[in-house]
């Protein structure tokens, strides 16, 4: 991972914010185990990005509560139980160091990122042997299955650089239909989608055409479900857990793929 700039101190105060919070919420509401810590990199628009990815398995953000967790006092916890001031800060403290805080939740989940500009240069091309821009896609198509609008844009960057033509699907449902209407020689599915589930996407796919079963790589920060991790030994399709590093995904294509 490269180095991002700032002041330790007040990033610790964010990292053990966010930590705190999501042990708070499993411990008051006694749902939930786990709380992982990713980390990952990305580039955009010329820039590099560290990006500390917490996430819990917890109850989830209410979707009414949702839009103000980064409100001054606002706070969901009891009298004397908190200050209202910890999300706000930690969202101040961030944007102060040129970077971005974000929130996406649902039952069961939810995973706080701080993305963090590198202090190193962003690489003018993907690192493939002899200096040359990755091109395994190059007339070939591929499909992304995913509800998160920054997961997506994540995903069809790398794809589109590497020279793959991309299609997005939000759910299941919807892309077995783009899949009845045109051939992919890739699939890059969440597993866990309000839309249809990457597992059931993936059984009717299978059902109706047995030969993409080898074109599947499963992407998944669901690595507390243990249905999910049943299906995939089951299945035996390839997975990344979120958050991953571009190598990581562009490695796995080359491997599906070539």
């Amino acid at each position: 991972m490269p180095p991002a700039a700032g002041d330790p101190n007040q990033l610790q105060q964010v990292f053990l914010n966010l930590l705190l919070n999501a042990e708070q919420a499993i411990l008051g509401s006694r749902v939930g185990d786990c709380i992982r810590i990713g980390t990952a990199t990305r580039v955009e628009a010329g820039t590099r990005w560290v990006v500390v990815e917490i996430a819990d398995n917890g109850p989830g953000i209410p979707e009414e509560v949702l839009p103000r967790i980064f409100e001054p006092f606002f706070t969901t916890k009891e009298v004397g139980e908190g200050t209202g001031l910890g999300l706000s800060v930690s969202y101040g403290i961030v944007e102060q160091h040129g970077g971005r805080l974000t929130v996406r939740s649902r039952p069961g989940r939810t995973a706080v990122s701080v993305e963090l500009p590198a202090t190193e240069p962003a690489p003018e091309t993907s690192a493939t042997g002899a200096g040359e821009p990755r091109s395994a896609g190059l007339g070939r198509r591929a499909l992304v299955v995913d509800d998160e609008p920054t997961v997506i844009d994540f995903l069809t960057t790398l794809l589109r650089e590497a020279g793959w033509q991309v299609d997005v699907s939000p759910g299941g449902r919807a892309a077995l239909e783009r899949l009845r209407a045109r051939g992919y020689d890739l699939i890059v599915s969440d597993i866990r989608m309000p839309d249809g589930s990457g597992e059931e996407f993936y059984r009717a796919v299978t059902a109706e055409w047995g030969d993409l079963a080898g074109r599947f790589l499963f992407i998944t920060g669901d690595t507390a479900n243990a249905a999910a991790w049943k299906f995939i030994e089951e299945s035996r399709v390839p997975v990344l857990e979120k958050p991953f590093t571009p190598d990581a995904l562009l490695e796995a294509v080359d491997r599906l793929t070539s």
